[in-house]
């Protein structure tokens, strides 16, 4: 047990936030379980309980934001990586810098370089020690500086002329996965100031967020990241990205959405290359109604992708049962689909051989129990009304129960129908009534016949 708190509650509506802090002792995934001591008259134990994971990293990372000029952009992008821990953020002009770009993780070079040559020494610098690098452009940078570092992205013809460009998301994007709040603020958010010009990108760029004119959307990136070698590198070729923390607060009344999107750039451009030639990954909650999944890449010595080698799967849950699966090749990787397991916790380890050496990964995940109405049991009425008003419908509340009635009366789309529905048999498929019918002529030529009658 790591942490103990007491809590009285002193009404029917109650909520308190509780802050811990434990110590990072290890590097790597840990999980942790949170629990509420069950008490008498709760309406369910089950919300009681809840196992999280955390990726402890080995170090804390420098970003530098680094700009040409004091814009709004700087600011916000500073404030929304802020928010994680694992990250100190550090702003400057280019101007006013003195220190080491190779001492940090990431650089963000808002509108840099910039004319006059500001700004392209340290640029120069980041990208020679291989600091990843995230660049903004605007209408202070010089174009002729940045086409010249041969980044994968140019802009000729700039004129000192912008456009505004909205931003449109590709559903071919791969190299991360924003949440569902992130997505539908991508379609809410503002244009951004784009340079005008002749813009071109290449071809092994992937494009987060596309240009979109009007309702149309462009093949041309608005975000996009590229690979020089050892060395990532990103582009937002606009801006007034701060308009979009403004938005993301005045849709959601919360700046988590740009938050989240600002997060995961710096992630993925900040992240450490995996030099491994064994690595298995997968999620580490696997609802208990969807298969579990898991993909793995085997190397050898020069980084070459194997293809025909055997990976095998142990896996233990927690009364120490084990089972063995084996992986199946899938394209340049190897796949495994284990299926549905019991709710519980499960370790692994994979096992393969390059050719030159035995590799072993192990990991740990778990299956949880999809009791979504037991968990949460407090009635969302701000999603019910919004359902009501898709639907072209209304809701009603108990205290105005009353008016329901006269509600559904005053609606002209709702009025009593009745349907009809005709249905033919065949008499031949009825076959006792036929034999029957068959019979009873049968029976009266005999009775006429014997009549007399004929």
């Amino acid at each position: 047990t790591l942490y103990n708190e007491s809590i009285v509650f002193d009404g029917d509506s109650y909520s308190k936030t509780v802050q811990v802090i434990v110590e990072a002792k290890e590097i790597g995934l840990q999980r942790y379980t949170i629990g509420l001591q069950n008490v008498g008259g709760e309406v369910t134990y089950i919300n009681n309980r809840k196992d999280i994971f955390v990726d402890v990293l080995d170090s804390r990372q420098r970003v530098l934001v680094l700009g040409a000029v004091p814009h709004p952009d700087i600011v916000a992008m500073s404030d929304a990586l802020s928010y994680n821990e694992s990250y100190k953020i550090e702003t400057s002009l280019a101007d006013k810098f003195e220190g080491n770009i190779a001492d940090y993780s990431l650089v963000i070079f808002h509108q840099l370089p910039a004319s006059g040559g500001k700004g392209l020494n340290h640029v120069q610098r980041a990208l020679e020690t291989n600091v990843p690098s995230l660049f903004i452009w605007g209408s202070a940078t010089d174009f002729a500086a940045f086409n010249a570092l041969e980044l994968g992205f140019e802009l000729r013809s700039y004129n000192g002329s912008s456009t505004d460009i909205k931003a449109g998301w590709n559903d071919g994007f791969a190299l991360f996965e924003p949440g569902e709040r992130t997505l539908e603020m991508f379609s809410m958010l503002p244009p951004l100031s784009v340079p005008f010009g002749e813009f071109s990108f290449s071809p092994g760029a992937s494009t987060m967020l596309n240009r979109q004119v009007g309702q149309i959307k462009t093949k041309s990136p608005l975000i996009s990241f590229n690979k020089l070698q050892d060395n990532k590198v990103g582009l937002i070729s606009g801006e007034g990205i701060w308009r979009w923390k403004m938005t993301s607060f005045l849709q959601f009344e919360s700046h988590e959405p740009f938050t989240e999107f600002a997060t995961k750039v710096m992630q993925y451009l900040a992240s450490r290359e995996d030099k491994s030639f064994f690595r298995v990954s997968g999620k580490n909650d696997f609802p208990e109604d969807q298969p579990i999944v898991f993909d793995a890449e085997l190397y050898n010595a020069t980084y070459e992708a194997i293809k025909d080698k055997e990976i095998s799967m142990r896996i233990s849950d927690d009364e120490g049962k084990e089972y063995n699966y084996t992986f199946s090749p899938f394209g340049d990787r190897y796949r495994l689909n284990l299926g549905q397991l019991p709710v519980g916790n499960y370790r692994y380890m994979a096992t393969a051989n390059n050719g030159t050496q035995d590799l072993i990964e192990r990991g740990e995940f778990s299956v949880s129990p999809l009791q979504l109405e037991i968990v949460n049991i407090v009635a969302d009425h701000n999603l019910m009304y919004q359902l009501a008003k898709d639907n072209g419908g209304e809701m009603v509340t108990r205290a105005n129960l009353s008016t329901l009635a006269d509600k559904i009366n005053a609606r002209e789309d709702i009025v009593s129908m009745s349907f009809e529905n005709k249905k033919l048999d065949d008499l031949i498929d009825f076959k006792w009534l036929l034999f029957l019918i068959l019979f009873l002529f049968g029976l009266e030529w005999l009775l006429r016949k014997r009549a007399g009658t004929y």
